[in-house]
């Protein structure tokens, strides 16, 4: 992901995390803990088809 952004070819990025099984509170915290430069936003779709909000910069 961070490549992507690097290179400038994204600044938004969807996670689909059907088959993850992590907890979303670490990943959350990853991501404000190691901010990528330039991710403007960080949204998850959930395993039951919720979207859910990560990171959030405008």
């Amino acid at each position: 992901m961070s490549r992507k952004v690097d290179t400038e070819q994204t600044q938004r990025v969807v996670l689909n995390l059907h088959d993850w099984r992590g907890d979303l509170a670490t990943l959350h915290k990853q991501f404000h803990d190691w901010p990528i430069t330039g991710l403007k936003e960080l949204a998850a779709l959930s395993r039951d088809g919720a979207i859910i909000q990560i990171v959030r910069r405008d």
